[in-house]
């Protein structure tokens, strides 16, 4: 049978090192280091999934940069015969013309389409008006230097 002053001392123990931590046999300095073990691994988690939200080559393109990261064809035969029946624009601002001609591409501030490419170990520069109708699946090219107008649609 327990009296007045063992139940008090009892009470005492149990509030001052925590039910939890008598029951699961953990001292309050094992449970600091296990909550700072649990943050950590936390704040840990939120920065991989942070740094790894997006690639480098995406988060350099600009909105109006990544409408036209994809595949687009043609059937006109002189978008065939100047820049090729297919023109890919990948994600890290590189472009294939005529299948085998590696470029860059960028979209400047007056919404010129730029594009770069080697030609005779020369870097060549080709500017372009262009224009997105149909949601975003056809694309229309106005090479500036020939005036020729070119129609591309999204594979």
């Amino acid at each position: 049978m327990c009296n007045y002053r063992t139940t008090i001392l009892r009470n005492k123990f149990l509030n001052k090192n925590g039910i939890n931590r008598i029951l699961l046999g953990t001292t309050a300095r094992d449970y600091a280091m296990k909550k700072q073990l649990v943050v950590t691994a936390l704040v840990a988690l939120l920065v991989s999934v942070v740094l790894s939200g997006c690639n480098q080559a995406d988060c350099t393109l600009t909105p109006e940069e990544r409408k036209f990261v994809g595949t687009w064809v043609t059937d006109e035969q002189t978008a065939r015969e100047d820049l090729g029946e297919t023109l890919v624009f990948f994600s890290d601002g590189t472009v294939t013309f005529q299948s085998d001609v590696r470029g860059t591409f960028e979209v400047d501030a007056g919404n010129y389409l730029i594009v770069r490419m080697p030609l005779d170990g020369t870097q060549t520069q080709h500017l372009f008006d262009y224009e997105f109708t149909e949601n975003n699946t056809t694309l229309r090219l106005l090479y500036q230097t020939t005036g020729r107008l070119y129609r591309y649609t999204r594979e």
